[in-house]
């Protein structure tokens, strides 16, 4: 065995014979059953060594005082069992004794003990929280999404609403080409100032789309608009607004064809479709979502700022 471990278990051997030989020293004045009976209810109680050591002491002492006259060891013997049996069972007097010792305790270490125990149950309360709100749905008491609908429809017959000519629309969409980053319907910059391939590009794009345009301006032509949103449990947040990306991007078309006909001299056709593009931005506005207006305003804008684009550089009467 290596040295360093035969040291520690030779340390561990003296420690437990000077623990044993002092605790003998304790138990120096009594008899063998009190002796044994006291260890067992300090061994019992396990909780602090301190306390322990005060129960034992307090133990020792009831049993010295009460055997004190006696000289005999057999007398002694015998009264050290009636006083065992008077205490009654070693299990339940070292439970009795814990809590006496708690009892006893200074009123700022309860204070203190409570306020732990406090902390301790409401973090254990806040985990168990937790993983319910994880597990757990919502529970909407009022359908927001019900509301907005109701709201954002008007009272009007079905046949009045533009939503699914456009739906008719985005179905027959062909996508456009990859367009340069300055080509939005945001720009104002004219499509021929663009490269000859990037010119063709976008007629053929405008050609490809000639029954998307045709549905398209067929529902600008509605005087409503609404659409029926159902989210995943009722959540607003959970909204699906994905036909917004689709009407950009013809209207898009629209405006790039308008500029086609005006090259043309086609100014009815042309206006025509900044007429539709006007028409889809009011369309989106009104009683509805923020996001869906803010689109509205900004597809009005853009309608007057290329209309303006068309009187400026070309002759029209």
């Amino acid at each position: 065995m290596p040295h360093h471990f035969r040291g520690g278990l030779e340390e561990k051997r003296v420690w437990r014979y000077f623990m044993k030989n002092t605790d003998d020293q304790f138990y120096a004045n009594l008899p063998a059953s009190a002796a044994e009976y006291i260890r067992l209810v300090v061994k019992k109680m396990g909780w602090k060594k301190k306390v322990r050591a005060e129960v034992r002491d307090e133990l020792i002492g009831h049993f010295e005082d009460a055997l004190a006259h006696i000289s005999d060891p057999a007398e002694k013997e015998r009264k050290a069992k009636e006083l065992i049996e008077s205490f009654g069972n070693a299990r339940v007097l070292a439970k009795l004794s814990r809590r006496a010792k708690k009892r006893s305790r200074p009123m700022l270490v309860k204070a203190w003990f409570g306020l732990c125990k406090a902390v301790g149950i409401g973090f254990i309360c806040l985990i168990f929280y937790s993983i319910y709100l994880a597990n757990g749905k919502p529970n909407i008491a009022v359908n927001y999404v019900q509301k907005a609908n109701e709201i954002a429809r008007p009272v009007a017959d079905e046949s009045l609403n533009a939503a699914p000519l456009y739906q008719k629309a985005f179905d027959i969409y062909v996508q456009e080409p990859n367009f340069p980053d300055n080509l939005a319907i945001h720009s104002s910059q004219p499509i021929s100032e663009f490269k000859t391939e990037e010119q063709a590009a976008i007629k053929q794009w405008v050609n490809d789309n000639q029954k998307t345009i045709a549905a398209f301006k067929l529902a600008t032509k509605k005087p409503y608009c609404w659409w029926r949103r159902t989210p995943e449990d009722n959540m607003v947040l959970k909204m699906d607004m994905t036909e917004f990306r689709p009407i950009i991007r013809i209207s898009r078309l629209l405006c790039c064809q308008a500029e086609f006909a005006i090259s043309k001299k086609q100014f009815e056709t042309a206006f025509d479709n900044m007429i539709g593009c006007y028409r889809v931005g009011m369309h989106c506005k009104g009683p509805k979502p923020l996001f869906e207006s803010r689109i509205g305003s900004a597809l009005q804008e853009i309608t007057a700022r290329t209309s303006l684009n068309f009187l400026q550089n070309a002759s029209i009467d």
